[in-house]
């Protein structure tokens, strides 16, 4: 049985916090980002210091994990981080 611990869509963020969906409130701080609505809902990172960080996130898994993400890129270049857990 899957169970959701962070649910995020693009359509449910302010200018400062993308809302967690999931039910368990780890919403994300939002640093130097943008929102767009047209054409479809996004939250739109600078490439240099936009993020977008919870410190509240706290799990165990167990013998293992899915992760599912989308992202669109404009571009990319040199080497660059989407997802990070320590």
């Amino acid at each position: 049985m899957a169970t959701i611990i962070l649910k995020l869509t693009a359509s449910n963020a302010s200018s400062t916090t993308w809302y967690d969906q999931s039910g368990n409130g780890y919403n994300l701080a939002l640093t130097d980002t943008a929102q767009v609505e047209y054409p479809i809902p996004a939250v739109v990172f600078n490439g240099t210091s936009s993020q977008g960080q919870s410190g509240n996130v706290s799990t165990t898994f167990g013998s293992g994990f899915s992760l599912e993400t989308y992202f669109k890129f404009d571009s990319i270049a040199g080497v660059q981080g989407v997802f990070s857990y320590n």
